[in-house]
């Protein structure tokens, strides 16, 4: 079985000596940080990672390999759920531009994407959040009790949602139609940084 990222650098910490407020210092983060990195239920940002396989002398192969990041397998979908067929594609096909097109799928129907994430890890999620006859923040507050680490980001023509959408701890908010600088900050601002969807 593969290690995870959490355990290897636990691994590579012990091998070095170091306690976890040994290393939590030299990395300038406190120990309860870091220990959430190394159970897995924290993921460090990209900075800190870069900072900490340098201090253990961690191979960029070894991260790889233990980078799960969401899925056991290493990879997650990427769902939109949005009821006008058009803007559904229009935004799929935009984000297709940064992330793999095979691990996004799109849903006309709130119960489909609920079906669609309880069978398969879903790390991303963009809602509409005033679906016809029904409310996107009920659906992402029903998606989070499935995959508590899903990333949720709204998509609306209605700014005047964006409190509720705070509400929800959602990772962001896009206005309608997507544009692909606010995209791309959104992606490198996750809430749950996602391995291969990082830009």
């Amino acid at each position: 079985m593969s290690k995870t990222l959490g355990s290897i650098i636990k691994t590579h910490r012990e091998a070095m000596g170091l306690s976890v407020r040994e290393l939590a210092k030299e990395l300038f983060v406190s120990p309860a940080a870091l220990s959430r990195w190394e159970t897995g239920a924290r993921i460090p940002d990209l900075a800190k990672l870069s900072m900490i396989t340098e201090y253990l002398n961690i191979s960029p192969q070894e991260v790889l390999k233990g980078a799960e990041y969401m899925s056991p397998e290493g990879s997650s979908s990427v769902m939109f759920v949005e009821d006008v067929e058009v803007i559904l594609k229009g935004s799929i096909k935009e984000a297709e531009k940064v992330i793999d097109a095979e691990r996004i799928h799109g849903f006309l129907e709130p119960e489909a994407a609920l079906d669609f994430a309880r069978q398969n890890t879903v790390c991303l999620s963009f809602i509409d959040i005033k679906l016809r006859g029904e409310n996107g923040l009920e659906l992402a507050e029903a998606l989070t009790q499935i995959n508590p680490r899903m990333n949720i980001i709204f998509l609306t023509d209605y700014p005047e949602f964006m409190g509720d959408a705070w509400k929800q701890h959602a990772s962001g908010f896009l206005l309608k139609p997507l544009d692909h600088e606010k995209l791309m900050d959104e992606l490198a601002h996750l809430r749950f940084p996602v391995w291969g969807i990082m830009p």
